[in-house]
């Protein structure tokens, strides 16, 4: 969405920041970092904007304050008390947006995961993952944990074994295991070690023969290493903050599905002191082989065990983001909530892959808490019964007849989820082979989740995007309405609101204009909706980006605020010129409050495009064209025309390569009544 000069990481601050301001009192700080989420390396080249969702008792803006900080680990971030929307973004990658809210106690740090705008399958590019054979490939990034920067020479292995391989200079790694058994594959650690770092064993549990996986290992330095220093000089730009009444926390489950999703980190139980904001479906893939046996997918049928996994860890991480733990972030990392790993393998990425969307709801359709724990038999409802008798309901359960119980016993059984699938008693000693068979039948995925979740049905929750943006005019003066049009797909009918910001171009200092955000009815499939935006008469000339938004207004209230879900979300660049009034080029008039200027074609062209006019009636008319400094070019066409529609010709022949502003005047004795501004671009 923009440009950046030098490896800075570039934070935008949008708040107004009274003049001689200091420093914010009762500041709250966190460091922020934005990193790679496929490889976990830092993104040096980003944008990070800030803007409060809410002011002070007073009514005032909240200040914002950055405290420029010698920390390797990110910029140290001070916001006044209170709700603040945060947008990340790097060039090439999907922006995300969060809610922070700035309080006692808010986590100290903050990570967020961005997914390249080409999101390919992990597996789809990476070196032999065309070539997956009979034994274990293993790939993946060593980063230093708390900069972010690949470790170069780290040395990864299982534990002493000398199928060890080093990391390069960008802290990618390839490792063959040839042919691993059974019982390795099953229950297999690989560790990392480097001078200066604490070594890390990652568990890889549930391995097959012929699998893949794809690991990001962060090594701690160990204590007393010093990492050299970074400073950060990021510009403060100010911006009318919204008024904004708070954050309610109000429970209404909604199959909708956001974007993104916080994870707290470094967690004792459900108290977190870090986050880490990722993309839903890339949680999804970091939890599901850390839960489930990802061997599981090479037994017969066992895939839709993983499917079932899939569908019941995306359920629960939704339901945690309807019913977050804490103001600043949804769900935690460990066996509290979900485990969230750092591993992601072939077979259980495809499982996620093929069940994109789809979640457990009730009998009315509302959110289900799909909770799973590895072995419900007599958990209190009798041998061959899953379930509680108390906290969840009994369920027959045949498959794990004799089982030893294993978890808290509420919702789908784990290993009776494989079983079903393979229609053999799987055995926790032997997790990656097929047992007896148990003579009971096969379940699908689909079946296994409404087996395990009674009164359930198991359906797509409605997924939103928005596919383009587009603004008319192209070219306005300061203090214009503009209409922004969002082509919009929707899985489902859903009412959202329609949120708006625009930035000069590559500065990411947004500008909002919350009068106009406007609720939406959307219907199932492609439609393109609209919603105004007033421009400031102080905005600056130049191009324009523009960042549109659609959001659950969870609270009802009508308007966009702390308290509502962002579902979907898109950064433009350059689409719309704000032209500065001169004297040759003077600001829109019109009368009627339509534009007899229905469209130019093409645009951009190469050296001839045509102007296409509808008048209500006979009307004498001017179109000039002028270059961006508003000196006039060409005269193309004055003089009358008759009702109707008309097509106004330009060859181009003879000009270069460039922007050029047109201006379409209707005039009444001599004079302008209506004046119609856009822009040209010539392509050779």
């Amino acid at each position: 969405m923009g440009r950046t000069s030098g490896a800075l990481l570039w934070l935008v601050l949008i708040a107004l920041l009274p003049s001689g301001l200091s420093r914010a009192q009762n500041a709250h700080a966190c460091r922020v970092q934005i990193r790679d989420a496929r490889t976990g390396l830092r993104l040096e080249q980003a944008h990070l904007s800030v803007r409060p969702l809410a002011r002070s008792g007073n009514g005032e803006a909240l200040p914002a304050q950055v405290q420029q900080q010698p920390w390797p680990e990110g910029v140290l971030l001070e916001l006044s008390p209170g709700f603040w929307e945060v947008t990340a973004a790097a060039e090439g990658y999907r922006s995300t947006t969060f809610r922070l809210h700035a309080r006692p106690g808010m986590p100290r740090r903050i990570r967020v995961f961005l997914e390249a705008e080409k999101g390919e399958p992990v597996f789809s590019h990476l070196p032999g993952s065309g070539e997956i054979r009979e034994d274990l490939l293993l790939m993946g990034c060593v980063t230093d944990s708390r900069t972010g920067r690949p470790l170069a020479g780290a040395v990864v292995g299982p534990g002493q074994s000398p199928e060890r391989v080093q990391s390069s200079r960008q802290g990618f790694f390839q490792l063959r295991l040839a042919q691993p058994s059974a019982g390795l594959s099953a229950h297999l650690v690989l560790r990392c070690e480097k001078a200066g770092y604490l070594p890390k064993d990652v568990p890889l549990n549930g391995l097959g023969k012929g699998q893949a996986a794809w690991m990001r290992i962060e090594l701690e330095p160990e204590p007393g290493e010093s990492r050299p220093a970074e400073a950060f000089r990021p510009p403060l730009l100010p911006e009318s903050a919204t008024d904004f009444p708070g954050s309610p926390q109000l429970p209404l489950d909604l199959p909708v599905l956001p974007q993104t999703i916080r994870v707290g980190r470094q967690c004792i139980g459900i108290q977190c002191t870090g986050v880490d904001v990722f993309n839903l479906e890339t949680y999804c893939k970091l939890v599901l082989p850390a839960e489930w046996f990802p061997c599981w997918g090479s037994l017969p049928e066992g895939t839709h065990s993983l499917r079932a996994g899939a569908v019941a860890i995306r359920t629960v991480a939704l339901w945690y983001i309807y019913h977050p733990i804490d103001a600043n972030y949804d769900i935690c990392d460990n066996s509290s909530c979900q485990v969230l790993g750092n591993v992601q393998t072939f077979a259980t990425d495809a499982a996620v892959d093929s069940t994109r969307s789809w979640i457990v709801v009730d009998d009315q359709a509302r959110l289900f808490k799909s909770e799973y724990a590895a072995e419900n038999n007599n958990q209190g409802c009798g041998n061959g019964y899953a379930g509680t008798g108390s906290t969840s309901a009994c369920i027959y359960d045949p498959v794990c007849l004799n089982q030893v119980p294993n978890g808290h016993g509420r919702g789908m059984c784990q290993w009776g989820s494989v079983r079903w699938a393979t229609g053999t008693v799987v055995q926790t000693s032997d997790p990656c082979v097929l047992g007896p068979a148990h003579n009971f039948g096969q379940l699908t995925w689909q079946e296994i989740l409404t087996h395990y979740y009674l009164n359930s049905q198991v359906v797509r929750g409605i997924t939103v995007d928005i596919l383009s943006l587009a603004v008319e005019p192209d070219t306005v003066f300061p203090g214009a309405t503009i209409r922004m049009r969002f082509q919009v797909h929707s899985s489902h009918p859903v009412g959202l609101l329609a949120g708006a910001s625009v930035a000069p171009a590559g500065s990411g200092a947004w500008l909002s204009d919350p009068p106009n955000d406007t609720l939406w009815t959307l219907q199932s499939g492609d439609q393109w909706v609209e919603r105004r935006f007033a421009l400031a008469v102080s905005a600056a000339g130049g191009l324009y980006d523009v960042w549109g938004a659609l959001w659950l207004d969870r609270d009802g209230n009508g308007q966009i605020n702390g308290g509502d879900l962002r579902v979907a979300s898109l950064i433009q660049s350059n689409l719309f010129f704000v032209q500065q009034p001169t004297g040759i080029f003077p600001p829109p008039v019109t009368a009627s409050g339509t534009t007899p200027l229905k469209g130019v074609f093409p645009n951009p062209f190469n050296s001839r495009t045509r102007f296409r006019l509808v008048l209500p009636d006979r009307q004498r008319v001017r179109l000039r064209l002028f270059d961006v400094q508003g000196r006039l070019v060409r005269q193309i066409y004055d003089g009358y025309l008759s009702a109707g529609e008309h097509q106004l010709a330009l060859n181009g022949d003879d000009l270069a390569s460039g922007i050029y502003l047109y201006l379409l005047e209707v005039l009444q004795a001599g004079r302008p009544v209506g004046r119609f501004p856009g822009k040209l671009v010539l392509v050779r």
